[in-house]
């Protein structure tokens, strides 16, 4: 998934793209890795060197997280909810999940 993302940006030019070995410090003090997040590239900028090496304290502008069976849903979605208190897109995809539901939330 990463991957496609990166492509995109590529093409784009439009900011940074991030795989879960990222973890980002938000400004809630929080600590998080999504499986993928991107930032504008204005904003990533804006961060001095140092603060890009280390944890980033900034707030993607897209996080996309994929369930896996380890992972509960009531977790997952209490993180989607503090990125959206930050105004960010989020995405949740559950790859080959069956649930009543969709398999996709978007916050």
């Amino acid at each position: 998934m990463t991957s496609r993302f990166v492509i995109w940006n590529e093409s784009a030019s439009l900011g940074e793209v991030f795989d879960s070995s990222t973890c980002f410090k938000l400004p809630n003090g929080a600590n998080r890795s999504p499986d993928v997040a991107w930032v504008g590239q204005e904003r990533w900028n804006a961060l001095s060197p140092e603060a890009r090496e280390q944890f980033p304290p900034i707030a993607p502008d897209f996080v996309l997280e994929l369930m896996s069976p380890s992972d509960t849903l009531t977790v997952t979605q209490a993180k989607m909810h503090e990125y959206k208190q930050m105004n960010k897109i989020n995405y949740i995809e559950f790859p080959g999940c069956k649930l009543p539901e969709s398999s996709v939330y978007i916050h």
